[in-house]
């Protein structure tokens, strides 16, 4: 399952939010960003939230048109060593949360990416699904709203 959350800020008019979460079912990556791309056409200071294999979606999504774009939250991301390729650049501001009870490779990826990236990586005692992180996601996202309500 892909899950892209576009949530869309725009402080100059007081904090709006807009979530857009798209139908991924049966479209290629390559699908994937530019049905990606038309939903956040005409955007700019977007927050976009994407767990799991989403995150490639987004990452490259920013690669695209990092111009709509201030701020990345990945929950849980799902890296291989194929997407991580593809990937080059990131925004300064990218925040990373994942549980430390996800035993798969794609662990290893993550910290790779952090770090490539110089992301903050929250890691918390949770499995994938980060049911039990709730609070600490919400922290993360409203430190990054409110990182553009004062810095535009």
């Amino acid at each position: 399952k892909v899950i892209l959350s576009l949530a869309i800020f725009c402080p100059n008019h007081g904090v709006h939010l807009t979530l857009h979460v798209p139908n991924f079912s049966q479209l290629t990556p390559n699908q994937r960003v530019q049905k990606a791309a038309e939903v956040t056409h005409g955007h700019k200071e977007i927050v976009i939230i994407a767990s799991g294999t989403g995150a490639i979606t987004a990452c490259l999504l920013y690669q695209k048109f990092p111009q709509r774009f201030d701020h990345l939250l990945l929950l849980s991301p799902v890296f291989d060593a194929q997407s991580m390729e593809q990937i080059k650049v990131m925004p300064p501001q990218l925040k990373i949360v994942y549980g430390l009870q996800d035993d798969t490779e794609s662990t290893l990826h993550t910290q790779r990416f952090a770090q490539q990236f110089n992301a903050e990586l929250i890691q918390v005692q949770d499995d994938p699904r980060l049911h039990q992180s709730l609070p600490v996601i919400e922290k993360a996202l409203s430190d990054l709203t409110n990182d553009i309500i004062l810095h535009g």
